[in-house]
C-alpha cells in the first residue's frame, strides 16, 4: 500500500496518484491554510476530494489549525485531519489525542431551524376560550388587519377564531342576538391545523394541502406547539415564501450529475434530524465495481449508471418520509424514519434490475467484465452491487452528526469486505453503539 504527503506542492502529483494507486494522499497545508476565506483553495480541495473519492483514495488534510478549517473540511466530506488544532508536535509521540470536536452552536442551530417552522413562527394576540365572541368581534373591529385569533385553554390551542366567519356570524342584527352570550370556544374552529415547532416546512405544506382536500382552500395560518402548548402562529405565505428560498438552496448545493442536495445539504439534513428528537435511520449506499465499469464502458455510460440510481432512490422514497442525497461519485445517502430495513431490501433488489441494463449481453452472461491490466495481466470484475452501512439512531442519542457519519461510515466498509450485494447495521442509543447484524 502507498501514500503521498504534500499532495499539490510539486508537478508530478497526479501522474504518481495514477501510477501508485494510493490508499492515502495527504493534502498540502498550503491549500488547507484559509480554506474558509479563500475560494481557489476551497474549489481545489473539493476537486481532490472528489477525485479521492472516485479513486477509492483517502485524503488527509494536512495544517489545520482553526475551528473554521475544521469546518469547511468537514461540510467537503474530508474524513481525516492533521495539526495544531488537534495536536501540536511532540519530543514523544503521542499514542492517544483527546479531541474535544469543536463547532459552532449558533451556526448549527440555526442551520438545524432553517428547513422547520422554526424559521416562520410569529406571535399572534389570542384569547381564552372563556372570552364572550362579541368581545373577540370588538377586537377585531379595532384592528382591521389581524385575521385570525388562536384560542386557548390553560395555554393549550383549542381551536382559531377566523375573522371573516365570526363577522358573517355577527353581522346581521339577529346574528347578533343570537349569539351575544357566546363564548369564542362556541364560535371558533375547532379543527385547526396544528402543527409542532420542529415539523419540517415540507411536510406542513403536504399537511396543508391535504387538509384542503374538501374545502379547496389552503389555511391561512396554522397553529404552532411546543410540548403540545401554544408556541405562535405561522401564515401560508411565509410557508411558501420559504419553500421557495428553500428550494433556490438546494439547487445551489445540488450534485450537478444527480441533481440531488450534495454534501452541505446532507449534514444539514443530519443535524436537523437529530434536533427533531426523533428516532430516525441514516442509510450509505456505495456501489461496488463502478470504477471498472466506468474504465471499461466509458464515462458517459457511467455518468447513466449515477443518474439512474438517483432517480431510483427518489422513487424508492415516494410517499415516505425521509431524505435522499448524493455524497459524490458513486455514494448516496438516505434518512428515513420508518422501516430501514425493508428499504435496504428494495434497494438491492431495484438495483440488481438497473444496473444490468448498462452491460453488454456477454459481459452479462460470464458474470462482469475480464480486462487486461497495465502488465498484460487479466483481471475479473463482476457485475456491479451495493454495499450499506445502516445506523438506526435513537431519540436524543447523539448531539453532533459527526457520531452518525463516523458511524455509518464504518458499517459501510464493513459491508464493502461482504461479496455480492451487503449490508451491515449498527444502532446508536444512549447507552452506546452496537453492532446488530450482517446481511
Amino acid at each position: 500500500e502507498f501514500a503521498i504527503d504534500d499532495f499539490g506542492s510539486g508537478y508530478n502529483g497526479l501522474k504518481h496518484w495514477s501510477a501508485l494507486k494510493p490508499k492515502f494522499v495527504k493534502l498540502d497545508r498550503f491549500f488547507i491554510a484559509n480554506i474558509d476565506s479563500n475560494p481557489h483553495h476551497l474549489n481545489f480541495a473539493a476537486s481532490i476530494l472528489t477525485l479521492a473519492k472516485s479513486q477509492g483514495t483517502r485524503v488527509i488534510a494536512e495544517g489545520v489549525e482553526t475551528v473554521q478549517e475544521f469546518e469547511v473540511l468537514e461540510t467537503l466530506g474530508c474524513e481525516l485531519i492533521q495539526g495544531y488544532l488537534i495536536q501540536r508536535p511532540s519530543p514523544v509521540p503521542v499514542r492517544q489525542v483527546t479531541f474535544n470536536r469543536p463547532f459552532n452552536q449558533l451556526k448549527v442551530d440555526q442551520n438545524a431551524k432553517a428547513g422547520t417552522l422554526h424559521s416562520i413562527i410569529h406571535q399572534a394576540h389570542t384569547f381564552s376560550h372563556d372570552t364572550r365572541a362579541a368581545d373577540a368581534a370588538d377586537f377585531l373591529f379595532n384592528h382591521p388587519t389581524i385575521s385570525y385569533l388562536p384560542v386557548l385553554k390553560d395555554n393549550i390551542p383549542t381551536g382559531m377564531i377566523w375573522r371573516e366567519s365570526l363577522m358573517q356570524k355577527l353581522s346581521s342584527r339577529s346574528g347578533r342576538e343570537a349569539n351575544k352570550d357566546k363564548t369564542v370556544e362556541e364560535m371558533m374552529d375547532t379543527t385547526p391545523c396544528i402543527f409542532d415547532e420542529k415539523d419540517s416546512l415540507i411536510q406542513v405544506s403536504k399537511s396543508l394541502i391535504h387538509a384542503s382536500a374538501e374545502t379547496h382552500k389552503v389555511p391561512e395560518a396554522f397553529i404552532v406547539s411546543r410540548h403540545g402548548e401554544y408556541y405562535g402562529c405561522g401564515s401560508q405565505y411565509e410557508l411558501l415564501k420559504n419553500l421557495a428560498d428553500l428550494q433556490v438552496q438546494t439547487a445551489k448545493h445540488a450534485n450537478p450529475l444527480s441533481g440531488l442536495p450534495g454534501n452541505t445539504l446532507i449534514q444539514e439534513q443530519l443535524q436537523s434530524y437529530i434536533r427533531r428528537n426523533i428516532d430516525f435511520s441514516v442509510i450509505y449506499i456505495d456501489l461496488d465495481h463502478f470504477k471498472p465499469f466506468n474504465d471499461h464502458y466509458c464515462y458517459d455510460r457511467g455518468d447513466q449508471v449515477i443518474v439512474k440510481v438517483a432517480q431510483m432512490l427518489q422513487d424508492l422514497m415516494s410517499g415516505q418520509t425521509g431524505f435522499v442525497g448524493h455524497i459524490g461519485g458513486d455514494d448516496f445517502m438516505m434518512i428515513i424514519e420508518s422501516n430501514p430495513t425493508a428499504m435496504t431490501e428494495k434497494i438491492m433488489r431495484h438495483f440488481h434490475q438497473l444496473v444490468t441494463q448498462f452491460y453488454e449481453k456477454k459481459d452479462i452472461a460470464q458474470g462482469g467484465i475480464a480486462v487486461i491490466d497495465r502488465d498484460g495481466n487479466q483481471e475479473f470484475h463482476p457485475i456491479m452491487t451495493v454495499s450499506m452501512g445502516m445506523v438506526n439512531v435513537k431519540a436524543g442519542a447523539v448531539k453532533h452528526r459527526q457520531q452518525i457519519t463516523a458511524v455509518v461510515t464504518e458499517a459501510t466498509k464493513k459491508a464493502k469486505e461482504i461479496n455480492n450485494h451487503s449490508l451491515v447495521k449498527y444502532e446508536i442509543t444512549s447507552d452506546g453503539v452496537r453492532e446488530l447484524s450482517l446481511k
